[in-house]
């Protein structure tokens, strides 16, 4: 009950800090607070003043929302005049926080697409000079409708590289932090004719920038060693500031994919410090996965210890907990005990948890038996409840694919024992198709044969019965696909029965489009038999 209780705390903290970065400017009111409390508020804190102005004090700034959309609503619905039917499909509603055109969100691997970066973000109202894109020549407007990409607003470092601003296209050239050879880079990409000793002197200005990142991923696998090394001298100091940027961040993992034992060391020593909230970031849990991946074993343990600190927090990520499963597949599975320990505690709000159960696959994947004895043993005795599980069905799905025979036997027999019921479950018909898979031709199918007769029986019923289980789990829309799998793995005498029972369903009304589909096939198959024997 401890255990439970830590975790569920857990769970009640990664759910505030997602909410917290999906929020980060406070300008959601609360249901507890009265609406004229939270205009009282709003009135004195100028970071929520945008959304809460009366309408004759409102104006619009097209650079705070990265030019997508129409202005806030003073009242913090619905933008004015507008409703939201009026919306077009391909612009976001007002809630998306303001995003600039081009930037590569990550979504596979760690990070939301709705994210707004960590640093370089668009913040609020703020507006740096030259982000008012009616400035903008015509010349540039046609040039990003020919290459067809909006290059509306960029960003661009102002003043503290480790601040930057938000500068418009027609203007990105003549900034007074925008370099000559940036500007270049520009305007022709990757393609230009800069070289990297050229930029060796603005490193970090060029890592921070959405055109200059891209022309570093481009130089640096062709790149001497003297000038690779330079570069990378360049980033150590900044690393962590750079991991925690959109563009910065895939420069630092292309440094860790092309660096030396003993610079991908030096680089992740200088993100310990920083280490669990880079986990946690959106862009920094791709700089430590890439992390993982590369440095020696030695560094690996070092990661392994800074994540001892807060693992269920790290699990219970939508970011961190990629950084755990790579943990699982690059780390020896005699260093993951800080990981198997955690899962020990609560291995069934684990498993059934959005994040966790890919934690807990891995685990199943890539660690001996038994070692985790006692997380197997939780999930068949859960195994019932985590088959109706919207995330604990893949889990169950998991054991019966890298389980002990004893683990798989347990499993089939609990879902025998309710195979009616869980064939036509929208998460437990997983389940019951992996049985019939795995009983018929996995690893251990040989000395499963008895739970496999006792499964097929179940779901085919006696023959020459009025109304088998087999007819009433093809009529739902998810036991249709159970009844689909049984046909692919029938063999023998349960074929037949199969077609006889599914062919008496044929003549009366009423049978699904899926049933007439598998019975034309048993049909054909059966009929070529027969004619065969003739």
């Amino acid at each position: 009950r401890a255990a439970g209780a830590r975790w569920a705390a857990r769970r009640r903290e990664a759910a505030e800090q997602e909410a917290a970065q999906d929020d980060p400017d406070n300008l959601r009111r609360t249901e507890s607070e009265p609406f004229s409390a939270h205009l009282v508020e709003a009135a004195r804190d100028p970071k929520r003043r945008l959304r809460t102005a009366p309408p004759t004090e409102f104006t619009w700034d097209p650079s705070a929302y990265g030019m997508y959309g129409p202005p806030a609503s003073p009242y913090g619905m619905y933008p004015a005049p507008y409703m939201p039917g009026m919306y077009p499909p391909w612009l976001p509603m007002m809630g998306m926080p303001g995003m600039y055109p081009g930037a590569a969100f990550p979504s596979q691997g760690g990070g939301s697409p709705s994210q707004r970066p960590q640093s370089g973000a668009v913040r609020g109202g703020a507006k740096s000079a030259g982000a008012n894109v009616r400035g903008r020549s015509h010349e540039t407007r046609r040039r990003g409708k020919r290459s067809g990409t909006h290059r509306g607003d960029v960003l661009q470092t102002s003043g503290d590289p480790a601040t930057p601003g938000l500068v418009g296209a027609a203007d990105e050239e003549a900034s007074p932090a925008c370099s000559e050879a940036l500007a270049q880079v520009r305007r022709h990409g990757t393609q230009c004719e800069v070289t990297l000793e050229q930029v060796m002197g603005e490193v970090l200005a060029f890592a921070r920038d959405r055109d200059g990142s891209q022309f570093l991923q481009a130089r640096l696998p062709e790149a001497s060693e003297e000038d690779r090394r330079a570069i990378f001298d360049a980033v150590l100091l900044e690393a962590a500031s750079l991991s925690f940027n959109a563009f910065g961040s895939v420069v630092v993992q292309k440094l860790l994919e092309l660096g030396t034992p003993t610079q991908n060391k030096a680089l992740i020593e200088e993100l310990r410090t920083q280490l669990l909230k880079c986990t946690n970031d959106a862009y920094g849990c791709r700089v430590l996965q890439a992390a993982i991946q590369h440095i020696p074993r030695e560094a690996q343990h070092m990661v392994a210890a800074e994540l001892e600190k807060d693992v269920a927090g790290c699990i219970q990520s939508m970011h961190g907990n990629h950084v755990i499963q790579k943990c699982i597949e690059q780390m020896s599975p005699d260093s993951l005990g800080f990981i198997i320990s955690v899962v020990e505690e609560c291995t069934e709000e684990v498993a059934s948890h959005k994040y966790g159960c890919r934690v807990v696959q891995r685990l199943l994947e890539y660690c001996r038996l038994e070692q985790l004895k006692r997380i197997r043993d939780q999930i068949v005795e859960s195994a019932a409840k985590l088959a109706q599980d919207f995330y604990g069905n893949y889990v169950v799905q998991h054991m019966l694919q890298h389980g002990r025979m004893e683990d798989k036997r347990h499993i089939i027999s609990i879902v025998q024992g309710d195979a009616l019921s869980y064939a036509k479950h929208r998460f437990a018909s997983n389940v019951v198709e992996k049985c019939v898979e795995v009983a018929t031709m996995g690893e251990h199918a040989h000395a499963l044969e008895e739970e496999r007769a006792a499964l097929m029986h179940t779901v085919l019923g006696e023959p020459g019965a009025e109304r088998p289980p087999v007819l009433q789990i093809m009529e739902d829309r998810f036991g249709m696909h159970v009844v689909q799998c049984v046909v692919e793995h029938s063999r023998g005498a349960e074929r037949e029965v199969l077609f006889r029972q599914l062919d008496a369903l044929g003549r009366g009304p009423g049978i699904p489009a899926g049933g007439r589909r598998v019975l034309a096939a048993l049909q054909k198959e059966f009929g070529q038999a027969q004619s065969q024997a003739l």
